[in-house]
């Protein structure tokens, strides 16, 4: 029975998760050209997406610490109703200072659910032997909803007005909403109510104490200089060679459709062969495809090497789930969950200010050779801290 409870859960935790990855995506091909229809200004453009990711990271961490003690359900529900106001704030937005409003109601939304949802699945597939093919098989939905939403928002923009997606944004988010009422509520059951006060430092502690934990600390640095330009350097590459959001959104879907298949072979590989030689694998990968996506100016080019960025994407996903479960507590899981969230936004954040300042100066596929780099360092500096683990996992 256990099992089948915990199959169960497994699924709703994923449909609700999957049904907000599609409605995030609706504006992922043409947000950022959005944004210049407020402001001219590059690092304003930056700036925006920086300043609700640092949001974003200060309400994760809060949100994982505050599930310890109220139980990540209520925080779960609260942000998935949250989710259906932000979009109409952006869409509505007269200027880019009020699109900045928005992006801390989206940071308030985000910080409660994305964490706290993959602590709860965690949690969820912590005692199942093929954890690694179930982590896989959530983060494959994801793809597929992530191509959805891509497909659709270009599709939308393309054939209506950039400011379309959003609205569609909104009512998507709807059905997320109803489900996390109805299925996960505002009980309280899934936290222990005495629990020993704990100083802001523990999680970092906590981290610091773990070999393999510390590997990924080094390589999710990279991951989030990496993914927190995406959003805005993609989009722009793509559009200055082809000038069709819909072939923005069609390249996005691809990366979508190539992870559903990947993350499958990805999850039943690190069950077998464990997350350190997956973790491997999926960082070789990024560092290849973020190096060839540098020199990349034809749309065929960029094409295969952005399907090729997304298969170390979804290795990484399986890999890195992996590692969490085999080596975080679950009764700190929400707590270290929020950490690695906010101080992956954290690094997003200032990743995307810099970024916006150094396109004022250089062309989008140098900025994006500057930030493959990183991936490199973090790669050789994580296989460091995991080659000193024990081997048997």
């Amino acid at each position: 029975m256990r099992i089948a409870s915990d199959i169960r859960q497994f699924i709703l935790i994923t449909t609700i998760s999957t049904f907000l990855m599609v409605g995030g995506y609706f504006i992922a091909p043409i947000e950022a050209r959005f944004l210049f229809t407020l402001t001219q200004n590059p690092v304003l453009v930056g700036l925006t997406f920086s300043i609700g990711t640092i949001a974003y990271a200060i309400l994760a961490f809060l949100a994982g610490r505050l599930s310890v003690s109220y139980g990540k359900r209520r925080m779960i529900t609260i942000g998935a109703i949250l989710c259906i106001v932000y979009p109409i704030i952006y869409a509505t937005s007269i200027n880019i200072f009020q699109y900045m409003g928005g992006r801390l109601v989206w940071a308030f939304a985000g910080g409660a659910t994305g964490p706290l949802l993959g602590a709860l699945l965690q949690d969820t597939v912590s005692k199942n032997k093929s954890k690694g093919k179930l982590i896989g098989t959530f983060h494959s939905m994801h793809a597929i909803a992530g191509s959805i939403g891509a497909f659709l928002g270009g599709y939308i923009s393309e054939s209506y007005s950039l400011v379309t997606p959003y609205y569609f944004m909104a009512f998507f988010f709807i059905i997320p909403a109803i489900l996390s009422i109805v299925f996960i509520g505002f009980k309280d059951g899934d936290h222990e109510k005495t629990i020993k006060k704990r100083s802001l430092d523990f999680s970092i502690r906590y981290i610091l104490k773990n070999n393999s934990l510390k590997g990924l600390l080094a390589l999710s640095t990279a991951f989030s200089l990496n993914w927190g330009v995406k959003a805005l350097l993609y989009p722009l590459a793509i559009y200055s060679i082809t000038q069709s959001d819909l072939i923005t959104g069609s390249i996005f879907a691809t990366m979508g459709i190539v992870a559903i298949f990947a993350l499958p072979l990805a999850g039943s590989y690190v069950d077998k062969k464990g997350y350190r030689k997956g973790l491997y694998i999926s960082y070789a990968i990024l560092g290849i495809s973020t190096f060839f996506l540098a020199f990349s100016t034809s749309l065929i080019f960029f094409w295969f090497f952005a399907a090729l960025l997304a298969v170390g994407e979804a290795w990484h996903g399986p890999a890195r789930g992996v590692l969490e479960v085999e080596n975080i507590s679950n009764k700190y899981r929400g707590e270290i969950f929020g950490f690695f969230w906010a101080y992956g936004s954290l690094i997003g954040a200032i990743s995307t200010l810099f970024a916006g300042f150094m396109l004022l100066y250089l062309d989008i596929f140098t900025v994006l050779l500057f930030y493959s780099m990183f991936m490199w360092i973090a790669f050789a500096l994580g296989s460091v801290f995991l080659r000193r683990e024990n081997p048997k996992q």
